[in-house]
């Protein structure tokens, strides 16, 4: 479940990252972001917006950008950070105003708790309170979306695997023959322990 992760609490910066919030739920061009862009008067407000350096992270952080300009902001652009790390230090640090996280990668990653909460809403109800009350850092609300992750199989390989339905069925036939499997996954996934060790 993705949100706004920012480091000020200014009115200002509430607004900015409520309009920000819009932006990702909503389809840019709808009669209501439309009409929350222009019931805010950002003119004045300076903010950098980050990201990550995958797709849906440069996509969240250009439309914050294109929406906070709309309401007249002066946006730096810093998306494209390389790692959770490097963009969670450029907003400690104050080199960002903002960007767009995880709600599990933010409790286990960057808060460092050994379990994953179950529920969602409860997930985000504590990892926004821990990172206010530890780091002073603010979590909007989130956005409706899902960020769970899954395998995906090529249509050729898949054939062989008629039996592997699940995540037990894989790791049966990881067990059995090791070398039918190879997987991809990003750098991050291989490391953190809801990721490659986890599964």
């Amino acid at each position: 479940m993705p949100s706004v992760s920012a480091t000020r609490a200014a009115p200002v910066t509430a607004a900015v990252v409520a309009l920000a919030t819009i932006a990702a739920c909503g389809s840019i061009g709808s009669d209501e972001t439309e009409t929350v862009v222009e019931s805010v008067d950002l003119s004045g407000v300076e903010v950098t917006v980050g990201s990550k350096a995958f797709a849906e992270q440069e996509l969240l952080g250009q439309i914050t950008i294109e929406v906070l300009q709309a309401a007249g902001a002066t946006v730096e652009d810093r998306t494209g950070l390389p790692s959770t790390s490097a963009a969670r230090q450029a907003l400690e640090s104050g080199a960002t105003d903002m960007y767009w996280e995880y709600t599990g990668t933010g409790w286990l990653v960057i808060l460092g708790q050994p379990n994953p909460v179950s529920d969602p809403g409860e997930q985000y109800e504590a990892v926004a309170a821990k990172d206010r009350q530890e780091n002073g850092i603010a979590w909007v609300a989130p956005a409706p979306a899902n960020n769970t992750y899954a395998i995906a199989v090529r249509n050729s390989a898949s054939e062989g695997l008629t039996e592997v339905e699940t995540l037990s069925d894989l790791s049966d036939l990881l067990q059995q023959s090791e070398e039918q499997a190879t997987l991809c996954v990003a750098s991050e996934f291989a490391n953190r322990p809801d990721g490659l060790p986890g599964l």
